[in-house]
């Protein structure tokens, strides 16, 4: 058998006829970049495209994102829904380490608002158990998937799904209190008192810093105090030499009440003394809506700092209190019912009680762009 002779590509043969000139230009081409890198003014305006470029093709998923933002709000559901589907199969970011994490999170909550809206059921509880599932740590996520639990699973009581949402929510925002109000209604139907107390005193112990904030004449200095309703002490430092012939305190709109008040001196120099506490003479505690003022003797001059004992009460609306109240009676805990009703605060609405928590830094913190969720999915 002869062997046939190997014939080369045409466009082989062709680059070996011009291999050298090929060389060349690649070579000058490379120079070329180089020559531009080198030289300050080329180089700036090489990176500055190269950098606007990279930002115009990132950018096209937020402009995405906003667009089917703007038809949700203006009620153009399918069309919202059918341009946020689409982005959320193409969006770059699958786990919350990307750069575009609360992004994603924007449009998995917008998603779900719009299969809300167009009442497909299916879809938006895909949609918010996607949502939560994406950022497990993320209170609102779960938030989210219960409000869209109620709305579907609910008939004349709470859904469990919705229940264990809620659930998930106090887990690690035991003070979140539109949750907190979904739990107990839940319990209060099924006549399970034990639960509603336990979740109730987990919400009176959660952990919850609070800005207060102290005005001594021109001083004004902020603390942060742990809102439960129980006593504790507190320091304000005032700058050196500071006068006031009255104090101001103001928790930012949560309730408190004032049990002690000391003004301390700073030493003086070449004096051999001890530092004594000037002590107000108080009636009794001493409690405000949200903040409450002190006259301060004459001698309250060159204060260095003032020692308070305080407390910060948790809000509730009248109807969770009532919830609550009802589970310490039929458990016949009258002792517990005082002890509780004590560490609260009662006011008038629901919203009213919400926004005091909803309003704080460390609550709106990472959400900037970030849509209500009881506003989208009502």
């Amino acid at each position: 058998m002869t062997g046939q002779p190997l014939v080369p590509p045409a466009w082989r043969e062709g680059f070996r006829r011009h291999e050298r000139a090929v060389a060349w230009t690649y070579v000058a081409l490379v120079a070329g970049f180089l020559a531009l890198l080198v030289l300050p003014p080329s180089r700036h305006w090489l990176l500055g495209r190269v950098e606007a470029g990279v930002l115009a093709s990132e950018g096209r998923w937020t402009s995405r994102l906003e667009e089917g933002e703007r038809l949700l709000a203006a009620g153009d559901y399918a069309r919202a829904a059918e341009r946020l589907e689409l982005l959320n199969r193409e969006f770059p970011a699958r786990d919350v380490r990307h750069g575009r994490d609360k992004e994603k999170e924007r449009v998995l909550l917008a998603l779900t608002a719009a299969y809300t809206r167009l009442e497909q059921k299916g879809r938006a509880l895909r949609a918010a158990q996607a949502l939560a599932a994406f950022d497990p740590l993320n209170y609102r996520n779960h938030y989210a998937l219960a409000l869209v639990s109620d709305h579907f699973l609910s008939g004349w009581a709470l859904a469990p799904e919705a229940r264990d949402a809620y659930a998930a929510v106090l887990a690690i925002h035991p003070s979140h209190m539109p949750s907190m109000r979904g739990y107990v209604a839940y319990y209060a139907a099924r006549g399970e008192w034990p639960e509603v107390r336990r979740i109730w005193e987990v919400y009176l112990d959660a952990f919850l810093l609070q800005p207060v904030t102290l005005r001594a004449g021109r001083a004004s200095v902020t603390v942060m105090a742990n809102a439960t309703g129980r006593p504790q002490e507190v320091e304000f430092l005032l700058p050196a030499g500071s006068t006031a012939d009255s104090l101001h305190f103001d928790a930012r709109g949560m309730a408190l009440a004032v049990d002690r008040v000391a003004l301390v001196r700073p030493l003086r120099a070449g004096l051999l003394e001890r530092r004594a506490d000037l002590e107000l003479a108080l009636t009794g505690p001493l409690r405000g809506d949200t903040s409450l003022a002190l006259a301060a003797p004459a001698a309250a001059a060159g204060l260095e700092r003032v020692r308070v004992t305080l407390r910060l009460f948790k809000p509730a609306d009248k109807s969770l209190r009532n919830s609550v109240a009802a589970a310490y009676r039929n458990l016949l805990d009258w002792d517990g019912l005082a002890a509780a009703e004590a560490r609260f605060d009662v006011v008038p609405r629901p919203g009213l009680a919400d926004s005091v928590l909803a309003r704080q830094e460390w609550a709106t913190e990472g959400q900037a762009g970030r849509r209500d969720e009881q506003e989208l999915l009502r």
